[in-house]
C-alpha cells in the first residue's frame, strides 16, 4: 500500500513538473506575440508619420515639395 501511495505521489509531482513547464513555455509564446506586436504597432506609428518603414524595421522620411508653374 506503502508503494502505491509513493507511485501515486511521485506521479502527481511529475505531472505538476510538466504542467509548469507547459505553462511556462505558453508563457513565453504569449510574450513574444505581444512584443512582436508592440513592434508592428510601432513600424505602423512611424509609417504614418510620414517615414516609410521597410520589412527588416529601418525606417527612413521624405519629404515632397510642388513648385508651381
Amino acid at each position: 500500500m506503502r508503494k502505491e501511495a509513493r507511485e501515486i505521489k511521485e506521479k502527481a509531482i511529475q505531472m505538476r513538473r510538466d504542467a509548469d513547464c507547459e505553462r511556462d513555455q505558453s508563457n513565453a509564446r504569449f510574450e513574444a506575440k505581444c512584443r512582436e506586436v508592440e513592434r508592428l504597432e510601432e513600424r505602423l506609428v512611424r509609417g504614418r508619420r510620414g517615414g516609410r518603414v521597410y520589412a527588416d524595421g529601418a525606417a527612413s522620411t521624405y519629404s515632397r515639395s510642388v513648385t508651381g508653374e
